[in-house]
C-alpha cells in the first residue's frame, strides 16, 4: 500500500467523504489542489455525490497545462472569482493558512477535504504539548538534547497518569506601560477597579498548591500587563526558580522598563532556567522615546542572561473587545485556536488570557470547572482531577466570544500602535 494511501485510511478519509456528500448536497463546489494525494484519493473513492464544477491549482497557470485533469475541468488560480461557486474543497494536507488565502481572495467558505480526524482535548492541550515543548522548546527556545527514548518513556508515564503543564503564565499585574491598541489580551480596557495584583503571598500559595498536584512545570511565564511594574518581582523569580518542578522561568517585558538591582541579582543566581522575553516594537516609530530596548539588552549581555529579542516583530490584528455572543458550539473553534497559554489571573486558572479578562470585565460567567482556584483548593488529590477536567474540556464558554480566528486571516500589523 503507497504511503498516501495509508495516509488516507489513516485519516479515515471514506467515512469523512461521506460527510461531505451529505452537507454539500446540491452546492457547486470547486477542488484546490492537484497534488498527488487528491490524485490518490480520487482514483480509489467514489467522489460522485460531488457536484464537482472544477479544479484549481497553480500549477495550471502554465500556458501548456491541461485543459482537463482526470476528467474535471482546470482553471487558473485567477479564475476563480469568476466562477459561479458555493464552496472550494481543500485538497492539501495543512489547509489552515491557504483556507485563510483563499476565504479573504475570493470571500467563498473553504472546507478541508482531507481533514484529520478530532484528537481528543486532554491529548492534544496537554499530552502532545508536552512533548513539542520537550522537542522544540517554547518560543523557539532549543531545550536540552531529548531522545527518542525520553519520548517514549514520557508518553509512557503519561500513560501512567504522570501529569505535568506544558506552559502556564501568571499574570502578576493587569497594570501595563503602553496602551496598545491591538493588544492580545485586551489589558488597556481593564478599567482601574478592574485591576488584578498578585502579591507575593498570594503567589507562593498559588504556586505550591499548582506544585502539590503535578510531577512538572514545564515553563512558568510571570507576565502582565507589564510585570517590571511589580518593583519585587525579584521576589517571584526566586521562588518560582527555586521550584524543583518548575523547569524553566520566563519574565515577559515590553522593553519600557529596565531591571532593578535585586532582579538583576536573582536573575544571575538562577540564569540556568530564566529567559528574559523582550518584546521588540523598535519598528513602531511613536514609541522611540519610550523603548529602553538597548538600555535593556545591554543590562542582559553583561549579566550573561538567556534572553527572547525577535527581530522585524509584527503583530497580529486585534478586533476590539466584543461583548456579543458569537457561537453557541466551541468545540470546532476551540481546537482550530489551538492556544496553549493557560493563564493565571487572580488565582484562577483560565484557558487563556482572554478568557480571564472576559471573567473581569463580566462579559461571561465561567461553567464550574472552566476555571480552578489555586487559593482556596488546598487538596492536591482534588486539584489533580480538577486539572485533568479542565484540560479534558472539548470548549470553552469564553470562545462563544472571542474573535480570533477572524482576526488571524487580517495582515500582519505594525507592533504596539497606542491608542490616542
Amino acid at each position: 500500500m503507497s504511503e498516501m494511501k495509508k495516509y488516507l485510511k489513516t485519516i479515515k478519509f471514506e467515512k469523512y467523504l461521506d460527510l461531505l456528500v451529505t452537507k454539500l448536497y446540491g452546492k457547486r463546489v470547486l477542488i484546490y489542489g492537484a497534488g498527488l494525494l487528491f490524485e490518490t484519493a480520487f482514483k480509489n473513492y467514489n467522489f460522485k455525490g460531488l457536484n464537482i464544477i472544477g479544479i484549481s491549482d497553480k500549477k495550471f497557470e502554465d500556458k501548456n497545462s491541461p485543459e482537463k485533469f482526470y476528467d474535471i475541468k482546470t482553471y487558473k488560480p485567477n479564475e476563480i472569482d469568476k466562477l459561479n461557486i458555493d464552496y472550494i474543497l481543500i485538497a492539501v494536507k495543512d489547509y489552515t493558512s491557504l483556507s485563510k488565502i483563499l476565504r479573504k481572495n475570493y470571500n467563498i467558505e473553504t472546507i478541508p477535504l482531507f481533514k484529520k480526524p478530532s484528537i481528543p482535548a486532554f491529548k492534544r492541550c496537554n499530552i502532545q504539548h508536552n512533548i513539542f515543548v520537550e522537542r522544540n522548546g517554547l518560543h523557539g527556545k532549543k531545550p536540552k538534547h531529548f531522545s527518542d527514548f525520553q519520548e517514549k518513556l514520557l508518553k509512557l508515564q503519561y500513560k501512567l497518569g504522570r501529569l505535568d503543564i506544558p506552559q502556564i503564565e501568571f499574570n502578576l499585574t493587569t497594570r501595563c506601560t503602553l496602551k496598545c491598541k491591538h493588544c492580545s489580551n485586551f489589558i488597556p480596557q481593564v478599567k482601574p477597579e478592574e485591576h488584578c495584583i498578585i502579591s507575593i503571598e498570594e503567589f507562593k500559595i498559588q504556586l505550591d498548591n499548582l506544585l502539590k498536584a503535578v510531577s512538572e512545570i514545564k515553563n512558568l511565564l510571570l507576565i502582565g500587563g507589564e510585570p517590571l511594574l511589580v518593583r519585587n518581582i525579584h521576589e517571584y523569580l526566586e521562588y518560582a526558580a527555586s521550584k524543583k518542578k518548575v523547569k524553566r522561568v520566563w519574565i515577559v517585558t515590553n522593553g519600557t522598563l529596565l531591571m532593578n538591582d535585586n532582579l538583576l541579582n536573582t536573575a544571575n543566581k538562577y540564569k540556568n532556567k530564566l529567559t528574559i522575553w523582550v518584546s521588540n516594537y523598535s519598528k513602531n516609530p511613536e514609541l522611540d522615546t519610550i523603548l529602553k530596548h538597548n538600555e535593556l539588552l545591554k543590562q542582559i549581555n553583561d549579566a550573561k542572561l538567556d534572553y527572547d529579542y525577535v527581530q522585524d516583530l509584527t503583530w497580529g490584528y486585534t478586533s476590539p473587545l466584543n461583548t456579543e455572543k458569537l457561537r453557541d458550539d466551541t468545540k470546532q473553534y476551540f481546537e482550530d485556536c489551538s492556544n496553549h497559554c493557560v493563564a493565571v489571573f487572580g488565582g484562577k486558572i483560565y484557558v487563556c488570557p482572554r478568557a480571564g479578562i472576559f471573567d473581569i470585565k463580566n462579559i461571561y460567567k465561567p461553567e464550574k470547572d472552566e476555571i480552578i482556584n489555586l487559593n482556596t483548593e488546598t487538596n492536591p488529590n482534588i486539584l489533580r482531577k480538577k486539572l485533568k477536567s479542565f484540560y479534558s474540556r472539548e470548549g470553552f464558554s469564553a470562545c462563544k466570544y472571542c474573535t480570533v480566528l477572524k482576526d488571524r486571516e487580517h495582515d500582519r500589523i505594525l507592533p504596539a500602535q497606542q491608542i490616542k
